[in-house]
C-alpha cells in the first residue's frame, strides 16, 4: 500500500470541495486505483488543503500523477502553486 499527500493552497474552498466531490472527479480517482481518500483543510490557513490518497502500487499512484486529467483538474479547480506532493509506503 502506497500513499499520495497532497498540500497545497487554494482559491477558494468551498469551490475546491465541490470539483474534488463531483461525480466526474471521483470517477477518475476511481478509474486510477484509488481506492481511500480523505480531505483536510488548515485550522490555522482556511484555504490550504491536504489530501491522502490511497493506491495499492506506487506505479498506480504515478500514473495517477501522470495523467493530464490530474494536471488539469488542479488548475479547474483553483489550486495555486507550490503544491506539495508526498509519497509514502507502509512499514512493515
Amino acid at each position: 500500500m502506497v500513499i499520495l499527500v497532497a498540500r497545497h493552497r487554494v482559491k477558494d474552498v468551498e469551490h475546491w470541495l465541490n470539483g474534488y466531490k463531483s461525480p466526474a472527479a471521483k470517477a477518475v480517482r476511481e478509474r486510477m486505483g484509488v481506492i481511500a481518500e480523505t480531505a483536510y483543510v488548515s485550522i490555522q490557513e482556511d484555504n490550504q488543503v491536504m489530501v491522502v490518497h490511497h493506491f495499492q502500487t506506487q506505479t498506480a499512484l504515478q500514473a495517477f500523477l501522470d495523467l493530464p486529467e490530474f494536471k488539469a483538474g488542479l488548475k479547474e479547480l483553483g489550486v495555486l502553486e507550490p503544491i506539495e506532493l508526498k509519497q509514502y509506503t507502509e512499514l512493515e
